[in-house]
């Protein structure tokens, strides 16, 4: 018995060395960049019967994806190792610390630095107090995240955790010299930051610079003499490089470093796909600064030359996308996703420039259109995607009459914006340059909360305009009144209607504003708005939700709350105070043509949008919110949704080319059309506004042309003059299918009445004809 037991043990001890060794092998293929080999080493390891090689296993696989940029499979691992630790299999606060640093990593990754820093405090935290616990793993790296999570948010005393990672990588035996490639990139990459901030010159950039340069280039070398296989690490570093080196106009060695950093992905790509991502960012940033390097003949044949490039990448990076969306809310969580497809339009955008050559037109549009819609739809399978068929310029044309233009604005993460403007006989692309109209759109943001502040609107608005619409004006003739408005998702809440094209005025009310010249309105993509004049409306009767935040730790909206009177005379069932809740929505919205939402919305002010929410009330009268992932899981068939709620444009403008808002969301669980507000609405004029939108629009108007004479009839009636502030009357827009819906009282249950009162009628009519032989007692 003595004997067996002793066997088992030395057996045991012989695996658990044997599974050790083979996560040593693994962890040296991701250091020389084989993720394939990776993969297969840490597969055949069979953990079941050991929990801390089982966690290791799991960690490895997480940052196997990691390195790989699959994000959300990143996630995935990391929850499982999390889950182990939870029912106690594993007890270790090192290892806890290590899952701490992984979320704090992950949210780092998707620009939520108020969800990573608390977990690399975490980390940190456990690390304190439990350092002789901490050789188990690499302590440096807890100092690191915690560097990495603070880069935007207290720069300060970043480097203090830099410092400590590097003491401590120097201090524990046994690290891999590659992970002082992550050291050197990251505290690289801190010191690039400064490179951007406008309040230093040149002088004071310059040590930044230097320093940033110098731990590139530790890095490289650790990489060229001990990993020269690892292809991706070594062509991010390059990359990174070239960045640093255009921040400070130096574009010539910037192409040289770009384009060496293009080389050594191609060179990658022959083996794996891992590196997809950077290997675009590369293109990418070697796109943007072409001009500064090359004339336009030269353009031309390396444009033409990478478009080829870029079309046989899309297939894997459309798989790669669908890996790292968010099924839930259909979110791509990688912010820096660099798209072919968006590169692709940038180069047509390009190339028809140099050329006039119209096919390069048409491919700009193509692959904008394409850009938008892969935002929109990369949360479903490929095989269930509607059919989106989309046109060429000519065909867009054909449709518009002479009073009507398109505007679609598109941005380029790294070449700037553009614009394609359609016209009944003509179009028109345009460039807007670079981004430095955000500063004026953020600070028209702040108006919002300082509506005495005229001359603050006045100068910011006219700016604005002279920016991002005055390129485009220039182009419409006189005849023109009816724009449409195709945002990009740097433009998909600025209020166009409210821009002023002068300043010599000084009241609101004589404001030269835009809306005085054009009807607007808004379409997430030409495509989509196609596809949703297609789709068949219900006809049931209309329903409104109107929560009672009297008893909630919100501010009352008495005017919005109270349009009821004006809602049932368009034939409305209301829902009112503590009826307003999440389960009477879910229950009635899936049957109505139009659903009304008057009240209060949140929208996070960074990038997790699962956080955005309505608010509405319960049978308790206590808060409850109806979430982006309860809108979507809820199926319309509205022709209409009308969002009296604040700031319901406001989206994430970390993705590609779509700005995800409520409309989104609301276009995603099967509504036709969306009224919201780009903005923060004033109750009183909203509710007016909205009542006049309902009377036209029951009229049989258009719904872009009953929203347009709302606030035209808003207008027509003397006020203050502080009521002409945009504050008031503009925030509200329209988006999606236009077409006209006349309200109806309709019931849902009026063919089961119809056919109950047929039955008694025939009953009856029976009875009288032949009492004796179907009615015998």
């Amino acid at each position: 018995m003595c004997k067996i037991i002793f066997l088992t043990f030395v057996f045991l001890i012989n695996l658990t060395s044997l599974f050790a060794n083979s996560i040593k092998i693994c962890e040296q293929y991701i250091f020389d960049g084989k993720y394939d080999r990776a993969l297969e080493t840490i597969y055949v390891i069979n953990d079941e019967n050991i929990p801390s090689i089982r966690y290791k296993k799991l960690m490895l696989l997480a940052e196997i994806n990691y390195q790989t940029k699959n994000i959300e499979y990143f996630k995935y691992y990391t929850d499982s190792a999390q889950i182990l630790l939870k029912v106690r299999l594993v007890k270790s606060n090192a290892y806890q610390a290590e899952v701490y640093r992984n979320y704090s990593k992950y949210f780092h990754f998707n620009a939520m630095a108020h969800k990573a820093v608390p977990y690399a405090d975490s980390a940190l935290s456990l690390y304190h107090v439990y350092k002789p616990e901490m050789n188990r793993i690499e302590a440096y790296s807890l100092f690191l995240a915690k560097a990495s999570a603070e880069r935007n948010n207290a720069r300060g005393v970043v480097k203090y955790y830099f410092d400590t990672a590097y003491q401590l990588f120097y201090n524990q035996p046994g690290i891999s010299i590659f992970r002082m490639v992550e050291l050197h990139r990251s505290f690289a990459n801190y010191n690039q930051d400064f490179l951007n901030n406008k309040r230093l010159d040149v002088k004071q950039k310059f040590p930044y610079y230097k320093a940033a340069m110098h731990a590139y280039n530790q890095a490289i070398d650790i990489l060229e003499n001990n990993f020269p296989s690892n292809y991706g690490e070594r062509g991010m570093i390059n990359c990174l490089k070239g960045l640093a080196n255009s921040m400070v106009g130096d574009y010539k060695l910037a192409y040289a470093d770009y384009n060496k950093s293009v080389s050594l992905y191609s060179k990658s790509m022959e083996h794996s796909l891992s590196n997809l991502t950077d290997y675009l960012f590369a293109l990418n940033r070697r796109a943007s600064i072409l001009s500064h390097v090359f004339s336009n003949h030269e353009m031309k044949a390396i444009k033409m030359k990478e478009n080829k490039l870029l079309r046989s990448l899309i297939p894997e990076w459309e798989l790669w996308v669908n890996k790292n969306t968010n099924k839930d809310i259909g979110v791509l969580k990688f912010i820096y996703s660099n798209s072919p497809i968006n590169l692709l339009a940038t180069n047509y955008f390009y190339l028809y420039k140099i050329s006039g050559n119209r096919g390069d037109a048409d491919s700009f549009f193509y692959y904008t259109e394409r850009s938008k819609l892969n935002s929109l739809l990369s949360f479903t399978k490929i095989s269930s995607r509607p059919n989106f068929s989309i046109k060429s310029i000519k065909q867009v044309q054909s449709a518009l009459t002479n009073n009507q233009s398109i505007v679609q604005y598109f941005n380029n993460y790294a070449s700037g914006n553009y614009a394609l403007l359609f016209l009944k006989d003509t179009f028109h692309l345009i460039d807007l340059g670079d981004d430095v109209f955000f500063d004026f759109k953020s600070k028209m943001n702040l108006f919002e909360y300082d509506k005495s502040s005229f001359s603050f609107y006045k100068n910011n608005s006219f700016k604005l305009y002279q920016l991002i619409f005055k390129p485009i004006a220039s182009f419409l003739h006189p005849q023109i009144n009816d724009v449409t408005i195709i945002p990009s998702v740097k433009t998909g809440n600025i209020n166009f209607e409210s821009l002023i094209t002068d300043t010599i005025h000084h009241t609101y009310k004589s404001q030269p504003y835009l809306f005085k010249k054009y009807k607007f309105n808004y379409q997430l993509s030409y495509s989509l708005k196609e596809y949703l004049a297609q789709q068949v409306n219900s006809t049931n009767a209309p329903i409104a939700f109107c929560p009672n935040y009297q008893y909630a730790a919100v501010t009352e909206l008495p005017f919005l709350s109270n349009q009821t009177s004006s809602l049932k005379q368009f034939y409305f069932n209301c829902y009112l105070g503590n009826q307003s809740s999440v389960s009477y929505y879910q229950f009635n919205a899936p049957q109505a043509s139009v659903i009304h939402l008057a009240g209060h919305s949140y929208v996070a002010s960074h990038s997790d949008i699962s956080q955005n929410h309505l608010l509405l009330t319960n049978h308790q009268g206590k808060l409850e919110k109806l979430n982006v992932l309860e809108i979507t899981r809820t199926k319309l068939n509205a022709n209409l949704v009308v969002l009296a709620l604040c700031e319901t444009g406001r989206g994430d403008d970390y993705v590609s080319e779509a700005n995800l808002n409520f409309p989104y969301y609301f276009f995603r669980a099967g509504a036709k059309s969306c009224v919201y507000g780009l903005s923060k609405l004033d109750d009183k004029s909203s509710a007016e506004i909205l009542t006049y939108f309902y009377q036209f629009l029951n009229e049989g108007m258009h719904k872009d042309d009953a929203l347009y004479e709302a606030k035209k009839k808003y207008w027509s009636i003397n006020r203050l003059d502080e009521e002409y502030s945009p504050i008031f009357w503009a925030p509200l827009v329209v988006e999606g299918n236009l077409s006209p819906l006349v309200l109806s009282a309709q019931n849902p249950y009026v063919i089961f009445y119809l056919l109950g009162a047929t039955l008694l009628f025939i009953l009856i009519v029976s009875y009288c004809l032949f009492p004796n032989k179907y009615f015998v007692q």
